[in-house]
């Protein structure tokens, strides 16, 4: 019976078409991690600029002009600072205590993307170890960690709400046959929509949080508590600054 483990005992792990057996835990993981890992590493131009749109508003003043910026004075190569540890950082997230496996390798993307050119390591390795150097200074490695929490657990909280909520206002008052009656076609543009917007609310939820993170790497604000950093920028600063690349 599908119900039955292979020692003949019920379990209800066996229940379903695929046995939720250690294996299938295993790869549901492993995808996760390269999702996640490959998902945010393929938006690092992006990163690269916002980060610096945070940090420096005043050089890179919006997405276009700050990618023309990053280019102009480092080339094509410049837009992919901190690829390696965008990559490995975000598919940690899918391990226990995700947050902390994530933060020394998020405050070490930061510090790639936002130092001047030929002040800080790129290479990955380089840059950790540049890191853990300088670690009275960039406070490395858990340095990052409350800011961190602050932007990653209301993100996924209100990823998860308002995913669900959307997808229940398009089926109300949009698509209001039985979900059934509608092609996978329309379904998957449904779904993908709700992600979409979700994710835009996310990002301005987390934000503030997020500015915090970028702003903890400059060196301007060595040495300084968080809350002089929050309070020396300012909340609508903190808010808006870099939203350009908000729905990415």
């Amino acid at each position: 019976m599908a119900h039955l483990a292979p020692s003949g005992k019920w379990d209800a792990r066996y229940l379903g078409p695929v046995p939720h057996d250690a294996s299938y835990y295993a790869k549901c993981m492993l995808g996760g991690a390269l999702a996640c890992g490959i998902t945010h590493a393929g938006i690092t131009p992006l990163d690269v600029t916002k980060c610096n749109m945070q940090v420096n508003p005043a050089k890179y003043k919006g997405l276009l002009p700050g990618l023309r910026t990053i280019v102009a004075e480092e080339g094509s190569k410049g837009l992919w600072k901190g690829f390696g540890p965008t990559f490995v950082g975000y598919s940690l997230q899918d391990v226990p205590s995700p947050t902390i496996a994530l933060c020394p390798l998020e405050m070490t993307k930061v510090k790639i993307q936002t130092s001047q050119p030929g002040t800080f390591p790129v290479p990955m390795f380089d840059a950790l170890r540049e890191m853990s150097k300088l670690k009275a200074e960039t406070r490395y490695p858990l340095g990052s960690l409350v800011p961190l929490w602050s932007r990653q657990i209301p993100y996924t909280m209100a990823k998860f709400f308002f995913f669900e909520y959307i997808v229940t206002l398009f089926y109300r008052h949009v698509f209001t046959k039985p979900k059934e009656s509608y092609g996978q076609g329309t379904q998957l543009g449904i779904t993908f929509a709700s992600g979409y917007l979700a994710g835009v609310v996310c990002a301005l939820v987390s934000h503030p949080a997020d500015s915090l993170v970028s702003l903890m790497g400059k060196p301007a604000n060595r040495g300084k508590s968080l809350g002089q950093i929050a309070s020396e920028t300012g909340l609508v600063a903190l808010a808006t600054r870099a939203l350009a690349r908000v729905s990415s």
